[in-house]
């Protein structure tokens, strides 16, 4: 693959992401999920329920996105450890 598209890959993920992550994953289960029920709901108020679709659709396929990268990244991971 061209490395400049791996440079691009790389830079991706500004300290923004990496504080918003940290925070995520320092709450509780409890706190995660009241979080998410928090923003959910107030972003669904002032929206059509068109809207709430589209952007409801939108954040889950950035989840969806996520997750596959996550996945492959644990499978190229295993796989150059199971080489050594």
């Amino acid at each position: 693959m061209d490395k400049s598209f791996d440079n691009l890959i790389n830079t991706r993920p500004n300290q923004v992401y990496k504080d918003w992550a940290k925070f995520l994953t320092s709450l509780s289960p409890n706190e995660f999920v009241l979080l998410g029920v928090t923003i959910g709901i107030n972003i669904a108020q002032d929206l059509s329920i068109v809207e709430q679709n589209s952007i409801g659709n939108f954040f889950q396929m950035i989840g969806e996105i996520l997750i596959t990268y996550n996945g492959q990244a644990v499978t190229v991971q295993t796989l150059n450890n199971s080489d050594k």
